[in-house]
């Protein structure tokens, strides 16, 4: 059995709470902007934007990279996603090196 496998649902979800900072000036109108959703466990965590499912942010603690990890989170919230209707977490244009190493792996997978 693979790590993403073994994983299955052991994740927790965060789903975003809108963000409401204090005016600048008495009688101004707040600015409200969205939170984040996030899906993490002790091995990592996965945070995506609540309107566009753009991925902001992945980690895995070095000891537990290149087990799935990463993928069985990305799995498990597109599944939670769905379920709720939320924006499905999708890959962002912008990334880093190791985001896009992701990606190929991923694409080898299939």
């Amino acid at each position: 059995m693979s790590a993403s496998e073994h994983l299955g649902r052991q994740f927790n979800f965060y789903p975003a709470k809108p963000y409401t900072p204090e005016p600048d000036y008495p009688g101004d109108k707040p600015k409200e902007q969205p939170g984040i959703h996030l899906i993490s466990n002790d091995k990592g965590f996965m945070k995506w934007h609540p309107h566009t499912g753009e991925i902001l942010d992945v980690f895995v603690g070095e000891k537990d990279r290149r087990q799935g990890i990463a993928t069985s989170m990305l799995k498990e919230a597109r599944s939670i996603a769905k379920e709720k209707g939320l924006a499905v977490p999708k890959h962002s244009s912008k990334r880093s090196n190791m985001g896009d190493a992701w990606i190929k792996a991923q694409r080898g997978k299939r």
